[in-house]
């Protein structure tokens, strides 16, 4: 008999950073969130500078969208984005 106290089993866990994760990133407020928790997939992909069409959650607009990997972010900015990253 399946336990329903647990009703959080479909939420996905959160994806870890590391220098092959791709971040999709808002140029104008600076939220960022991994593309595979927005349901992208890049595998083998190389690209610098690569921007995409996106809504950002928090300015409330369409915004065309950085993505990139955190090893082509300089340490200092991305620094301050995980630092300044918006309560979900």
């Amino acid at each position: 008999m399946p336990d329903s106290t647990n009703t959080n089993t479909n939420t996905p866990a959160p994806t870890p950073i590391t220098d092959d994760t791709w971040l999709l990133s808002c140029p104008t407020c600076g939220r960022w969130k991994p593309l595979a928790e927005l349901g992208g997939i890049r595998i083998g992909a190389k690209s610098i500078g690569k921007r995409i069409l996106g809504h950002c959650s928090s300015c409330g607009t369409l915004r065309m969208m950085r993505l990139e990997q955190p090893k082509q972010i300089p340490h200092d900015h991305l620094s301050k984005m995980i630092e300044n990253t918006p309560a979900e």
